[in-house]
C-alpha cells in the first residue's frame, strides 16, 4: 500500500499533489488577552482566549505554473479557506488562514534542462 500524502486543498483547489510525503507540520499557538500577568514570586498565569494551529508544508519542487497557481490561491484574499487533517480533532477540517511561501530559489532538473523552484514551504496561520 503507497503512502498517501495528507490533504492540503486551499479555496477547493487541491495542492496535495505539490507536498512532500513526509506531510507536514502543525503547531497551536496560544492567542492571549489582556488578562496575563506575571506574579511578584514569578508564577505566570495566561489568559488564554483561544488555541489556533499554525501549518507548515513542505513542498516538492515545483514548476513555474505550480507555483503560480500556488500564489494565485493563497493571494486570493486576507484569509483563504484551507481543507486540511487537523491533529487535535484527529479528522480533516476546513477553517481561514493567511498564506505565505517561503523564498524560492531556482534549480534546473538535468532531464530536459527545466527550471524549477527547490522545495519552498507552505506556511498558513490560522485567523
Amino acid at each position: 500500500m503507497a503512502l498517501q500524502k495528507m490533504p492540503l486543498k486551499i479555496n477547493g483547489v487541491d495542492f496535495s499533489a505539490l507536498t512532500e510525503r513526509c506531510g507536514y507540520s502543525i503547531v497551536y499557538e496560544d492567542r492571549k488577552g489582556g488578562n496575563s500577568v506575571t506574579m511578584m514570586n514569578g508564577d505566570e498565569y495566561q489568559d488564554v482566549i483561544v488555541r489556533k494551529p499554525n501549518l507548515t508544508w513542505r513542498l516538492d519542487s515545483l514548476t513555474m505554473n505550480q507555483l503560480q497557481s500556488l500564489h494565485a490561491a493563497i493571494n486570493a484574499s486576507v484569509y483563504v479557506q484551507v481543507y486540511y487533517y487537523d491533529t487535535a480533532t484527529k479528522s480533516n477540517r476546513t477553517a481561514y488562514f493567511h498564506g505565505t511561501i517561503s523564498e524560492q530559489e531556482v534549480g534546473v532538473i538535468r532531464a530536459g534542462g527545466y527550471y524549477r523552484f527547490k522545495a519552498p514551504t507552505l506556511t498558513m496561520r490560522a485567523r
